[in-house]
């Protein structure tokens, strides 16, 4: 960061140039600001992961009040980042890599369900709190594992990398269950 009022006038300038370009599981391609872009040094903190966490847990608290539901499901929009120096007119130029081991995130769509059958009659998203930010992959999933949460989606970087390459949009969702708790509880008190 500049010292000079020179250089951080020149910096706040470019606050407003787009600096990554970013392919996402839903198939969208979202550019990000400098001033956005500057977040990423964040991706390996856990507070990213929390807000993730945060969200789907603020999303069943609220729907408590509306129904029982055993499971929670979120829908994740993940998207490969790319330098934008490395595309022209959304197209990878040559050879060009993303950025290694990190994602750009939003939190979607939650719903509710008991038995299979969806319980929440408006969606979190349209009226909580939604996160964004930049995450590392590996460390989203290994988190994800920690906090008994499930998740469906490829099961590297690697992987997510080269379905994002295929150019077919793909779903991913965090989801929380107390059916396997409750099945748990239930095989203990019969034996």
């Amino acid at each position: 960061m500049g010292n000079t009022f020179l250089e951080r006038f020149e910096e706040a300038k470019n606050e407003d140039k787009d600096a990554h370009v970013c392919f996402f599981n839903d198939g969208k391609v979202r550019k990000d600001k400098a001033s956005t872009a500057r977040r990423i040094r964040d991706a390996h903190k856990p507070e990213e992961y929390w807000a993730i966490e945060d969200t789907l847990l603020g999303a069943a608290k609220s729907y408590i009040h509306d129904a029982e539901f055993d499971t929670i499901d979120m829908d994740l929009m993940l998207g490969l980042i790319y330098d934008r120096r490395s595309l022209i007119n959304e197209r990878i130029i040559g050879d060009a890599k993303p950025i290694r081991g990190i994602v750009r995130y939003y939190t979607g769509s939650i719903k509710s369900y008991s038995d299979g059958k969806q319980t929440n009659e408006h969606d979190y998203y349209e009226y909580g709190v939604g996160r964004q930010g930049y995450i590392d992959y590996n460390f989203l999933l290994e988190a994800l594992k920690e906090s008994k949460l499930d998740f469906t989606g490829p099961e590297s970087f690697q992987e997510f990398e080269e379905c994002i390459l295929r150019g077919e949009p793909f779903d991913i969702k965090v989801s929380a269950s107390l059916l396997s708790k409750k099945k748990t509880q239930t095989d203990q008190v019969t034996k």
